[in-house]
This record gives structure tokens, sequence and C-alpha cells, in this order.
């Protein structure tokens, strides 16, 4: 009996997520600059009009990637977003585990794809933002206001505070890697992260001092 038209075949999400496994080794594969449609097509192994039946227009494709890393990042998150032990010790273990995340290449490698595609592009640049970019600044934002409701945290806007943590390590990692800051301008990760955590407890933290509470 023939399928009705419209209706999918029973291995169509199963088909589609291989696809888009594919399609995401493609993307953060180094040295690669904006894979077409088609060029994403045949590193699935697939015809232009199997990719295009899956997934639409290359922008869809790409906010599927986005959507199935935004699901893998989940655990992750989850973690940032619970504090450990004192403001201090949170904030240096939060500094190393979004550090270590950058280490490994991939995560660094998902926001280059999210940065060269979406820069200037009023598709693309809301899709990363939306799917990988502000569930980071919201997670670390989640944990910062516990802190806040501890009272060992000021009392500010943690949306601003959570930027200021987190942008100059994805910086750091884009200058090094990305950039090949490594080469031309090194710098020692591991000190930058402690000079970086440290300037963030002085800057955020809330002092035992009376005075410098009615700052």
């Amino acid at each position: 009996m023939a399928r009705p038209a419209g209706k999918r075949n029973s291995d169509y999400s199963d088909r589609r997520k291989e696809l888009l496994e594919d399609a995401i080794k493609r993307l953060l594969a180094e040295c690669q600059n904006r894979p077409s449609l088609r060029a994403l097509a045949d590193a699935a192994g697939v015809s232009l009009p199997t990719i295009v039946h899956y997934f639409g227009s290359r922008t869809q494709l790409l906010e599927s990637v986005f959507i199935l890393l935004e699901e893998g990042g989940r655990p992750y998150l989850d973690r940032v977003r619970e504090p450990s032990g004192t403001f201090s010790t949170s904030i240096r273990e939060l500094v190393q585990f979004i550090a270590d995340g950058f280490k490994d290449g991939v995560l660094v490698a998902i926001h280059s794809l999210g940065l060269m595609e979406g820069i200037r592009n009023d598709e693309v640049g809301p899709l990363y933002l939306r799917h990988l970019l502000e569930p980071t600044i919201e997670a670390i934002g989640v944990r910062l206001q516990k802190h806040i409701e501890r009272c060992e945290m000021r009392r500010v806007d943690v949306r601003y505070a959570a930027n200021a943590l987190l942008s100059p390590i994805l910086v750091a990692f884009l200058h090094q890697t990305e950039l090949s800051g490594k080469k031309s301008y090194p710098v020692e990760i591991e000190a930058f992260l402690r000079s970086h955590s440290t300037g963030f407890i002085r800057g955020y933290g809330k002092s035992r001092s009376k005075k410098m509470q009615t700052l």
C-alpha cells in the first residue's frame, strides 16, 4: 500500500537526526567557511533534494543544528546554574568549568560557528543567541542570583554580571585558538583565568565592611 501524500516515513526522525549529526561535523570542521547546502548534503552522502526534504532551507538546517547542540548542552548548563560553596569558591570553580568546556575545542568551535554564521545575518544571528549564547548567559545569571540571595554578592543586574563573567573567557579562547593568537600573541590561560576570577570576586563580592556596603 502506498504511503499517503504528505505522510512521513516511520524512520523520518531518526534519519533527520543522522543528517543533522553529519551536518554538525561538516560545520565544525577546521578551516571550513560557510559550506553551502549542497556541500552539507555531500558531507552527509545524500542529494541536495534529500537535505531540502528534511530541512527546507540552509537557515532552517542551521536552526536545527543549534537546537540539537542546545539539547546536548543542557546537563552542562544545569551544573552552571548551581553554586558550589562560598561565593569566591563558586566563581573560581565556575570560571574553571566554563574554561574546561572550551579547552576540548568543541565548545569554542560551536560558538565560532554561531558567530561566523550569525554576525550581520538577521535570521541566523538571533537563532544563535536564542539556542546557544543566551542559555549560557541565563544559566550563569541563575547561579549569580542565588549568591545574591545568600547575601554573598552585591545586588546587581545578573544579566550584566553574567556577560562580564563569560565574555572575557570566550574572547580569550577565540583569540588563542580560532584566531591563531596562540602563535603570535600567546596567553597563559591558567594565569588569565586566575586573574579573571579574582577580579570578578573583588568587583561583585559583598564586602563585610558596612562602609563598603553603603557605596
